[in-house]
């Protein structure tokens, strides 16, 4: 705001409200003069020296009006300003004469006019300055918050570069695995097609040998001897040295008892079972360095793996698919494993070879598998029945399953379905007077093992087998009323009647 000092009135002279502020209050310094008789309304003597202070404090420019009294000054027009000058020129000397304390109360009534402008002057300065703070700090929020945005777009177009990255890597993944799996089923489906078709020549071979009564018995008879001459040569190749190094016997000791949980531990989970095999093949090769100890912890692990059948799937026939699958890996991984496997369970079930003795003598139970109790006396038929039926499930479980993926191209299968079909004609051909109740337990047991399996490996050919060992065989003892031939049968009615045949189910992932 700015004022301006134009001319003196007297308190008594009519003031003009030119701006319309004739109501209000002061809000400044009024100057007050009296009036002198014969004065002129718009004459006011001022000293020289006044005047040109006034003049150099731009008063004029700074302040519009100045209000006095209950009016307004009103801003001297041009000709006043030269009677003004006028009449201060001719009352020089009237001037000269005033009293000394004018000029003083003049700077006096001036002060507050100072002090209001400093004050105005401040505050202006600092209106400004918070303006100009308010003004630069919006503009660093404003700045804060476009940098932020930026860094948030940035970010989020690395983000989504990222995740394309990542996509495209897990499709390129996607599509590998693809291929693979898809060269390994092929590669599967040949090695499948490869072994049918060999299967399908050993059984059009066994059944013409059938129906030609050419089943070589004495053959049989040859092979079990073998697999028990086995049997003595592991006792004194393997056994008896480890008994006679005390520090190697007490590793294959901590070897043991570390492998000999595992089998107890397996589960029908196909990813529990690969970590069990892992621990195992650990504790294998750790003693390859070594050939006797090597073969020693093979010759256990056969054992450990008849011995889990024997008590655990005699009970539960299902548990030997977790089981026939370790040992089917064993087996295609360590080559040697696969003579002391089968040594091991010919000495415990010979069915599993089609063999068959007379049993009515000590020798002849022996052979069979017969074991006495802690008493001295022969075990009981059922008990006997329940561990060959366990050991058959182990073996026909064996033959059904595929070799493991990773073997397929490097390994044939050490005990394929061909074996289950060997041993059906051999048992098949067996003369009806050594078939007892246990033959057709063991051919029940096989069947819910391995039956739908031969199906589709031999179709027609397999067909006719099944006929033959669940109808012709148990017809040959009809009057023997064993319970395992009239079970036998009953697999065959529903087989006839529904046109499929149940198995164990697959393992789980």
């Amino acid at each position: 705001m700015r004022f301006a000092v134009e001319e003196l009135l007297d308190r008594d002279e009519p003031q003009e409200d030119v701006l319309g502020y004739g109501n209000c209050e002061p809000d400044g310094v009024q100057l007050w003069m009296p009036r002198k008789e014969g004065d002129k309304p718009d004459t006011v003597s001022l000293l020289v020296t006044l005047r040109a202070q006034l003049e150099r404090m731009h008063i004029s420019e700074k302040m519009p009006k100045l209000r006095m009294g209950g009016g307004v000054f009103v801003r001297p027009k041009v000709t006043s300003r030269v009677a003004a000058a006028t009449t201060v020129h001719k009352d020089t000397r009237t001037s000269a004469a005033a009293p000394v304390h004018t000029m003083a109360t003049a700077a006096e009534m001036l002060q507050p006019l100072r002090n209001k402008m400093e004050d105005l002057e401040r505050t202006n300065r600092a209106e400004v300055e918070r303006v100009v703070a308010l003004k630069k700090k919006a503009e660093e929020e404003r700045g804060r918050l476009e940098q932020q945005q930026r860094e948030r777009a940035a970010r989020e177009e690395q983000e989504r570069r990222r995740r394309e990255e990542e996509e495209q890597l897990r499709k390129i993944a996607r599509e590998k695995q693809a291929a693979e799996a898809a060269a390994q089923r092929e590669q599967a489906e040949k090695e499948r097609l490869r072994q049918e078709a060999e299967a399908r020549k050993e059984a059009e071979a066994e059944e013409a040998k059938r129906r030609r009564g050419a089943v070589n018995f004495q053959e049989v008879e040859d092979e079990y001897r073998r697999h028990m001459e086995r049997i003595r040569t592991i006792k004194s190749d393997i056994v008896e040295p480890v008994k006679k190094d005390a520090e190697l016997r007490k590793l294959l000791a901590q070897h043991k008892r570390k492998i000999n949980p595992k089998f107890g531990q397996l589960t029908n989970s196909s990813t529990h079972l690969m970590e069990l095999l892992r621990d195992m093949v650990g504790l294998i090769d750790a003693t390859r360095s070594n050939m006797i100890a090597y073969r020693w912890i093979l010759n256990f692990i056969a054992k450990a793996i008849v011995s889990q059948a024997e008590t655990e799937t005699r009970v539960k026939p299902e548990t030997a698919v977790p089981l026939a699958t370790l040992t089917l890996h064993l087996l295609c991984r360590y080559p040697e494993l696969h003579e002391l496997l089968l040594a091991r369970v010919v000495k415990k079930c010979p069915f599993v070879i089609g063999y068959t003795c007379n049993t009515d003598t000590e020798e002849g139970r022996i052979r069979m598998g017969w074991k006495r109790n802690s008493d001295g006396k022969w075990e009981d038929e059922t008990t006997y029945d329940e561990r060959m039926g366990g050991m058959m499930t182990l073996y026909s479980v064996i033959s059904r399953s595929p070799l493991p993926a990773e073997f397929i191209t490097v390994r044939e299968h050490p005990i394929g379905i061909a074996h289950s079909w060997k041993m059906l004609a051999r048992l098949g051909n067996q003369d009806p007077a050594l078939l007892t109740n246990t033959h057709f337990v063991l051919l029940g047991s096989w069947w819910d093992a391995a039956a739908s399996h031969l199906l589709l490996h031999y179709g027609k050919q397999a067909r006719k087998l099944l006929q033959v060992v669940a109808d012709d065989l148990t017809t040959a003892v009809s009057d023997r009323k064993y319970v395992g031939a009239a079970r036998l049968r009953i697999l065959l009615e529903e087989w006839h009647q529904t046109g499929s045949i149940k198995s164990f189910p697959e393992m789980a992932a």
